[in-house]
């Protein structure tokens, strides 16, 4: 039995291996930049940052409409199509995407200080927080092109680009912010990152240039099946995760602001994402992945490495404390500690939600995603909301930990009883072992 347990058939372990080692260096630069922030910025810049929370749930509706896509685009292409058509597809989707997202970009900036009052009208400091959010919406735009890139780097799984990628970033951002942020206080982590992602983008498309993973082509005929199909997963996919971010802003976010917990819930939510899912994260991208491969028999192998990423991330919460009171330097320390304590059991469904809802997506499936996204946010929130109304909900930090990790595990239980109905007869339940 034990021996099962850690039998892994068929895995892509340097896959898996890289995309955590591509995403150590970023949990450890946020953990560098916090720190930096904490010891040259007032205690202020932190709430400052904390609107970003909201912030990058525009970017991520952006992202999904724009990029996820492309894991299935991808994955049909390198099945059915030669190298140079890939290239071809990398250049054409990247310039459709780019063009797309700097005019939405533009309605952000333009719109910025309304959303900002909307999303919490006690702000003290609104021209700070316009400022701040303006100048990462410009870094947005640049990095645009450096997730792109990492999206082809996947799917073409170049491992030694992966860790590259990371050690140049990590070695800019610990140059950049320990002289920006002394300068230009919390404003120098936005000019860190549109300078980083300036540098990052111009090396990315040197490497794809350099690999034959993107060439110049003009928009053909024969284009017109493959964006037909890129613009219907997108958009299942934005909206779903539109819907997800609407209501997370409204019943999340705001609730966080109307408490005034909104540094500590950023800080908190940051260690989350960057550290504790870290792993979970790396097997989104490995499960998009193999939907390209026939014989993708891996079921079992993700549920046994959510099983082991749920061990070692409940040892990290415990001693979390330790890691923000002495590394972070985190002045309220148990408050943020309390926070992760409360909040990181229910990512457990989380993680477990991401194999199925990855899936989908390597397949192009992004519907059932939307199906979920709609009954959760429309169905549970929306009770939620109408006893909130009716003054049988207060909100606290508590209840909104609450409201949203019961969220989560809704949302996984659908998930899995979506997948179980459209997938019972794949290759995913043949041969389990």
């Amino acid at each position: 039995m034990i021996k099962k347990l850690f039998y892994f058939k068929n895995f892509n372990y340097k896959l898996y291996f890289s995309l955590i080692f591509l995403s150590l260096f970023p949990a450890l630069y946020e953990t560098i930049r916090t720190i930096i922030v904490s010891i040259s910025a007032d205690s202020s810049s932190f709430d400052i940052m904390g609107h970003l929370e909201w912030f990058d749930l525009i970017n991520e509706t952006l992202l999904a409409f724009l990029h996820i896509p492309l894991y299935a685009i991808f994955n049909r292409v390198i099945k059915n199509h030669s190298e140079e058509d890939f290239a071809k597809v990398t250049f054409k989707t990247f310039l459709i995407g780019f063009i797309l997202y700097c005019l939405f970009s533009i309605v952000i900036y333009i719109k910025s200080k309304s959303m900002i009052v909307f999303m919490n009208v006690n702000e003290p400091d609104i021209e700070a927080v316009t400022k701040y959010l303006n100048l990462e919406t410009i870094a947005f735009v640049i990095g645009f092109i450096i997730t792109s890139i990492n999206i082809v780097i996947v799917s073409r799984e170049l491992y030694k680009v992966f860790i590259i990628f990371a050690f140049v970033k990590t070695l800019l951002i610990i140059l950049l912010d320990i002289n920006l942020v002394l300068k230009f206080n919390v404003f120098g982590v936005a000019y860190s990152n549109m300078i980083i992602n300036l540098l990052m983008g111009i090396l990315g498309i040197f490497i794809l240039i350099k690999n034959g993973l993107i060439k110049l082509s003009w928009f053909n005929r024969e284009d017109k099946m493959i964006f037909i199909s890129y613009f219907k997963i997108g958009i299942f996919s934005a909206l779903q995760i539109l819907v997800d971010n609407i209501v997370y802003a409204l019943m999340i976010v705001k609730m966080v602001n109307l408490v005034a917990e909104q540094g500590n819930y950023w800080i908190a939510n940051n260690f989350i994402w960057s550290w504790l899912l870290m792993p979970v994260l790396a097997l989104n991208e490995v499960i998009r992945t193999n939907c390209k491969y026939k014989d993708n028999n891996q079921l079992w192998n993700y549920f046994r490495i959510i099983f082991f990423i749920t061990i070692l991330a409940s040892a990290a919460v415990l001693f979390s404390n330790i890691f923000f009171e002495h590394v972070e330097r985190i002045e309220n320390h148990n408050d943020v500690y309390l926070i992760v304590l409360k909040l990181a059991p229910f990512y457990i469904f989380y993680a477990l939600s991401i194999i199925p809802d990855n899936i989908f997506i390597g397949y192009g499936k992004t519907l059932y995603n939307l199906i979920n996204s709609i009954i959760i946010n429309f169905v549970y929130y929306g009770i939620v909301y109408f006893l909130y109304l009716k003054g049988y909900i207060v909100f606290n930090m508590n209840t909104i930990i609450i409201m949203f990790g019961l969220g989560m595990i809704f949302h996984a239980l659908i998930s899995y009883i979506i997948f179980i109905i459209k997938f019972r007869h794949n290759i995913f339940f043949s041969n389990m072992n």
